[in-house]
């Protein structure tokens, strides 16, 4: 059954869910918004709780991105990690302006048990798809002949989701050399920098997780995994 969000209608919140803490998931649905677009078009947000009931740090959901601008039916995905303690996933389909209606079907949340531990797709689906990109400046998905890309302009950066890590032999590697690397604690308070020298980096004493950091260039997939132990 569709869900339908009419001019006027600020919000409707879906059942909470559980959902595993420090797990993957994926959410995906299908949306149209009908009407004029407005200063702040309709979207989602994710708010996910701890057993107490609070939303812990990282735990509400909710960028730029996340808008339903198209008047034709399109499907949207987002990616994410749910935080240590988080035990219930709230979905809420939001409509600030008020001036166009929007409509929601097909609503899915899987677990996603892919090798790629950063939080998006190793590929961008489509236009507005910045699933595991939270912060960008100066930046865009831009379709090209081939796959869309993530263009980072000159004075520009993008800055991955944060990526759940262990510290000292968890190391990971991934297919864009030359970047840098954030680490932080688990309270996301930064702890070091380092360079993401020959695509791999090793995660300091202390780091929880870390995020991935590009200057001006095109971004045409990323994947993060871990490097294999390897035995005496």
């Amino acid at each position: 059954m569709a869900l339908r969000l009419a001019p006027g209608a600020a919000e409707v919140v879906l059942t909470e869910i559980a959902v595993e803490p420090g797990v993957k998931y994926r959410l995906e649905f299908a949306a149209t918004a009908e009407g004029p677009v407005s200063a702040a078009p309709p979207g989602w947000e994710i708010r996910l709780r701890n057993a107490r009931h609070e939303v812990p740090y990282g735990g509400h959901l909710k960028s730029a991105w996340q808008q339903c601008r198209a008047a034709e039916w399109g499907v949207y995905r987002q990616r994410f990690y749910t935080p240590g303690d988080a035990v219930t996933l709230q979905l809420r389909f939001v409509n600030p302006g008020g001036a166009s209606t929007l409509t929601v079907d097909a609503v899915t949340l899987e677990r996603c048990d892919e090798e790629n531990l950063l939080a998006s797709a190793e590929t961008f689906a489509g236009a507005g798809d910045y699933s595991g990109w939270s912060e960008t400046s100066k930046a865009g998905i831009v379709a090209t002949d081939g796959p869309c890309v993530l263009r980072v302009n000159p004075g520009g950066y993008a800055l991955t989701d944060p990526i759940p890590v262990a510290p000292g032999d968890d190391r990971v590697a991934g297919n864009k050399p030359n970047a840098a690397a954030f680490f932080y604690a688990a309270d996301m308070r930064r702890i070091g920098v380092g360079n993401w020298a020959n695509a791999t980096f090793t995660a300091p004493p202390g780091c929880a997780y870390a995020r991935l950091f590009f200057g001006p260039g095109d971004i045409e997939s990323l994947t993060v995994t871990r490097v294999p132990e390897v035995k005496p």
